[in-house]
């Protein structure tokens, strides 16, 4: 099993290829992290993982699935609804915070 740190740098890998492509990798990252955080809670406490940087990561992907409207639209939708649900499972981020 990977180190958190591994699986965070996954997520914020840039990779060259196909929308198709993108859209899983990147679904799977965010996948990746918040099975972490809810299977081994103990492992991302130690990585001081700030999640509330993944906040912006929505703003993009819903930026880039209005310009494609094409079949990758419903992995954005996933990788938003994983980032949602790791922000609500975490209790190191604060909703009432303000974005950068």
């Amino acid at each position: 099993m990977p180190e958190f740190q591994v699986v965070v740098a996954f997520s914020q890998m840039k990779v060259e290829g196909g929308e198709a492509k993108l859209a899983l990798l990147g679904e799977s990252a965010q996948r990746l992290l918040w099975l972490y955080h809810l299977c081994f809670p103990q492992m991302v406490a130690e990585a001081r993982f700030d999640v509330g940087k993944l906040l912006q990561g929505l703003v993009d992907a819903s930026q880039d699935a209005v310009r494609e409207g094409g079949s990758v639209f419903g992995l954005h939708g996933l990788k938003q609804l994983h980032v949602l649900r790791l922000l609500q499972e975490s209790d190191q981020f604060t909703w009432s915070t303000k974005a950068g």
